[in-house]
C-alpha cells in the first residue's frame, strides 16, 4: 500500500553533517496508513536502517526517518506559512513509487511551493508489480486488512500520544489521524535554515 517516497530534510536543504540522516515523506493508499508505517518499521529495523530516535547521535547516520505519511486525502500540505517549507517541498527528490501518484502529489501542493514538475533521474525506483507486494495487497484490502489497520493503530496511536504530550506544541509539528501523519519533533533545524535565509536576503 506504498505508493511513493520521496527524500528531503538535510539532503536535500544542503545541511548535511556527520549525523544526517534521510528523512522520507511517503505516500500512502487511504486506510492503510497505520498499516504502511508498521511494516516500513519493522522492515528497516530488521535490515538496521531505521533511525534511532536520538537525532543527534551517530547511530543515525546514514539511517532513514520516516517522519510524514499523506494519503491522497492529504496530498495538500499545510506547511505553506513558512519559507522554510516552501523550500524543502520543493526541493524533494522522488526515489520509489507510482508516477502518477507522485506528479499528481507535487501538482497538488504546486500553487504554494512554486513546483509542478518532476525529474525522474537515477535515484528513482519505478514501482512494479511485485507478486510478493500483490499476493499480500490482496488479503490485506478486505477485512483482514482492516482488522490489522484497527491493530496497528491502536498500538502507534498510543505511543504517538504519549510523544506528542511530552512535546511543546510552539517547537514541532506533530499530526495524528487516518490521513495524515507528521512527525516532526523539534523546529531546531528549521529556525537554522531561517537564519541562513534571512542572511541570503540581506
Amino acid at each position: 500500500f506504498l505508493d511513493f517516497a520521496v527524500v528531503g530534510g538535510s539532503m536535500v536543504m544542503e545541511n548535511v553533517h556527520e549525523n544526517s540522516d534521510f528523512d522520507v515523506t511517503v505516500g500512502c493508499r487511504g486506510g492503510r496508513i497505520f498499516t504502511v508505517r508498521a511494516f516500513l518499521s519493522i522492515f528497516f529495523l530488521i535490515i538496521g536502517l531505521k533511525r534511532s530516535k536520538n537525532k543527534t547521535s551517530p547511530a543515525a547516520s546514514d539511517k532513514f526517518c520516516f517522519n510524514h505519511f499523506v494519503t491522497q486525502k492529504s496530498y495538500c500540505l499545510s506547511n505553506s506559512n513558512h519559507p522554510y517549507w516552501i523550500i524543502l517541498y520543493r526541493r524533494l527528490v522522488p526515489i520509489y513509487g507510482d508516477n502518477q501518484k507522485i506528479i499528481e502529489f507535487f501538482k497538488t501542493n504546486s500553487r504554494w511551493s512554486g513546483r509542478s514538475l518532476v525529474l525522474f533521474d537515477k535515484k528513482y525506483y519505478p514501482k512494479r508489480n511485485n507478486p510478493v507486494r500483490l499476493i499480500l495487497e490482496f488479503i490485506l484490502s478486505g477485512p483482514i486488512g482492516n482488522l490489522a489497520e484497527s491493530f496497528f493503530k491502536k498500538i502507534q496511536i498510543n505511543s504517538l500520544q504519549e510523544t506528542k504530550n511530552k512535546l511543546n506544541p510552539a517547537d514541532s509539528r506533530f499530526i495524528i489521524n487516518d490521513s495524515e501523519l507528521e512527525l516532526h519533533l523539534s523546529n531546531k533545524t528549521i529556525e537554522s535554515i531561517s537564519k541562513r535565509l534571512a542572511q541570503y536576503e540581506e
